[in-house]
């Protein structure tokens, strides 16, 4: 039996009629849950079936091209899984994403009117363990779509114990539903607040109920994503960009790469700050985000032109991994 006749009998095995407990990806809402299954580690690799709808009232889906934010969201999904299921974290712990990093692979998709199956190759490396409980991983993930590569990602999860977090977030409140006060919308446009020099003021998407379908007291890292990618796109949070592949816009968003140093309170306000050099349109934009004066992200998002499509090339491929989205200010 060949290589490839053997990995294709293992990725029969997995389902895509069901997904994994929404508990094991932090989403209170099923059909937020983007993995269906998940086999046990094989050499370090665990392998994840996963489904993107056909059609998602924030992510952009059923395209020609995926969408980065997609791709962040599953990837984080399949590390927290991971994490929980086959490596030992407590059931009690708290997950910091060090670090996450996707980019979209240079291809184009066949369009269709059904859901996307996915098939998720991730390599579990580094892992930190201090007595029986996980403290760290960091997870080499490889996105196909019918054998063809869709995109590739990195995360580096920090695992903190419950005991630890309880103490570190005491007394800050959460938002989420129940602060909302009215029905969850589409709130893309509400993440922005003002625009600056090259500066935005940043309030928590609370109304978006993709990244907020449940009870927090941080800003997750999807709604960093998000903001981001609104400055990126001139704050029109897709429509004038063709972000959320609707559109005619002019650039699709290809990538993401960002280090969180601190939790960012999710009730408060923060700043958004771009850093690089560049001209507004450029194909790839630094930013900080800022709290009380201290730095918690750096970010950089790369976009790519509809016409001449050229995606970017995975950062961890490098013999160094410094950069625009390495080693936020903890403070």
């Amino acid at each position: 039996m060949s290589k490839e006749t053997g990995l294709s009998d293992v990725w029969a095995q997995l389902r895509f009629d069901r997904t994994v407990p929404r508990g094991l990806v932090h989403r209170a809402a099923v059909a937020e849950v983007l993995i269906t299954d998940a086999l046990e580690p094989v050499e370090g690799v665990v392998r994840f079936a996963a489904q993107w709808p056909a059609w998602h009232p924030y992510f952009a889906v059923g395209g020609e091209r995926p969408d980065a934010a997609i791709v962040a969201e599953t990837l984080r999904q399949a590390t927290i899984y991971l994490a929980r299921r086959f490596f030992g974290a407590a059931e009690s712990a708290a997950f910091l994403m060090n670090r996450l990093m996707v980019s979209v692979a240079e291809v184009e998709l066949p369009a269709g009117v059904g859901p996307r199956d996915i098939h998720l190759a991730v390599e579990v490396r580094e892992v930190v363990h201090r007595g029986a409980h996980l403290r760290s991983l960091t997870t080499v993930a490889r996105f196909e779509s019918r054998g063809v590569l869709v995109a590739e990602g990195l995360g580096e999860l920090g695992v903190i114990p419950g005991a630890v977090h309880r103490k570190l977030r005491e007394g800050v409140a959460a938002v989420g539903p129940s602060t909302r006060g009215g029905v969850a919308e589409d709130a893309r446009r509400s993440c922005l607040l003002a625009d600056g020099d090259r500066a935005w003021l940043l309030l928590p998407p609370v109304a978006n109920a993709t990244i907020f379908d449940h009870d927090l007291d941080h800003l997750p890292g999807m709604a960093v994503l998000e903001a981001t990618r609104q400055a990126a796109l001139g704050g029109d949070g897709g429509d004038g960009g063709g972000v959320d592949g609707a559109g005619d816009g002019a650039v699709w968003f290809s990538g993401f790469d960002a280090s969180f140093g601190r939790f960012l309170d999710a009730g408060r306000t923060s700043r958004l700050v771009r850093t690089d050099d560049g001209p507004a349109d450029a194909l790839r934009q630094d930013y900080e985000l800022e709290q009380d004066g201290l730095v918690a992200v750096r970010a950089r998002v790369s976009l790519t032109p509809r016409e001449g499509w050229s995606a970017p090339a995975p950062p961890w491929r490098d013999a160094t991994r410094d950069g625009p989205g390495r080693g936020p200010t903890a403070g």
